[in-house]
């Protein structure tokens, strides 16, 4: 019988200002926290390098429009504390993937997410309409330089990061998947071009069960809702039920 894997969650600073020092040169599972109301995972990543290589790399695509921006902002206070990220990133999957495809298109549309694309176009601006590259969309009105760039540094301010150090590659990827379709499951998460992923990010494996105890150390630590705190806490159990 395998031993129990030990998933210690260590805050790492903020994406606009990461702080590595308790992962140095490890490698693992990440997770980014939007700070709201409540606090949301929005990420769920695996580091093979380093984690700061990898947190340096989301910084880089956030500023060039190269990964989805969320801008779900309390429309008089322009606060972040107020919202549910959540309430932007649902889409009911029992639907087509085509009206999933419309549904956040309509979220573009009134510019409260940016999907990523070309990023020759984004950095020339050359669209005039509603285009479509390779599954991305563009609106015509929706520039990433005069509309996205200042936006990104106060939307990276407010992603908290954890990490947990995994040396197993395989392991660190079932740990990546099993979050993220725990969490997608449980919150109704779409994507805006494929039915099987969604915003958390690409899953690393296929979900499978693990065939050994987890324990998570720190789960409180990253003060999010009460019912995902659960969630995750029991989350072996559940993707069990699925499998």
């Amino acid at each position: 019988m395998k031993k129990e894997l030990k998933v210690l969650w260590k805050k790492c600073g903020t994406l606009a200002d990461i702080d590595d020092s308790l992962v140095k040169s490890d490698k693992g599972v990440y997770i980014f926290v939007f700070e709201g109301n409540p606090n949301r995972i929005i990420y769920v990543g695996t580091a093979f390098r380093t984690f700061k290589i990898r947190w340096e790399e989301h910084k880089q695509h956030l500023r060039v429009g190269g990964f989805s921006i969320f801008r779900p902002l309390q429309k008089k206070t322009g606060d972040f504390h107020n919202i549910d990220i959540y309430d932007s990133m649902k889409y009911d999957r029992s639907n087509p993937i085509g009206d999933m495809e419309k549904h956040f298109r309509n979220l573009m549309w009134k510019k409260l997410v940016w999907l990523p694309g070309n990023k020759r176009r984004i950095k020339t601006q050359e669209y005039d309409k509603l285009d479509v590259f390779d599954g991305h969309y563009f609106y015509k009105y929706d520039f990433f330089v005069e509309e996205w760039i200042d936006y990104v540094e106060k939307y990276m301010i407010n992603i908290v990061l954890f990490a947990c150090s995994i040396s197993d590659e395989n392991e660190a990827k079932d740990l990546e998947t099993q979050i993220q379709y725990t969490l997608r499951e449980k919150h109704n998460l779409g994507f805006y071009k494929n039915a099987d992923q969604c915003w958390l990010g690409k899953e690393g494996n296929k979900p499978t069960a693990f065939d050994r105890e987890i324990k998570f150390e720190g789960l409180d630590n990253l003060l999010l809702h009460k019912d995902d705190t659960v969630l995750l806490s029991e989350m072996k159990k559940e993707f069990l039920k699925r499998h």
